[in-house]
């Protein structure tokens, strides 16, 4: 388990973290579903480049999510930090929680 130091841990949650999260698994699961056939329809609706970035939270490790949802993510961690997401989980720490 990987955790930031107490010093860096956020003590409440980031509502922008919080929607970007929410809006990511529930475009993914309406492409899945069906009521959009592809990424480029959803764009008909909402901006591009918008929609990219916050998919892309889909690929977090799910113990990033998870500190994300409880608030306890490092609180210099902004939606913002997170527009180029590496693969690895592992990788994604040293990033984002400067491990």
């Amino acid at each position: 388990m990987i955790l930031a130091p107490e010093d860096e841990k956020n003590d409440k949650k980031d509502s922008t973290l919080l929607k970007g999260l929410v809006r990511a698994h529930m475009w993914q699961r309406q492409i899945k579903e069906g009521k959009y056939a592809t990424t480029r329809e959803l764009c008909t609706e909402i901006n591009v480049r918008h929609i990219q970035r916050i998919l892309r939270l889909n690929y977090l490790a799910p113990r990033i999510k998870e500190d994300i949802l409880n608030g306890t993510q490092p609180k210099y961690l902004k939606l913002a930090d997170l527009k180029k997401i590496p693969l690895l989980w592992s990788e994604q720490f040293e990033k984002f929680y400067d491990v």
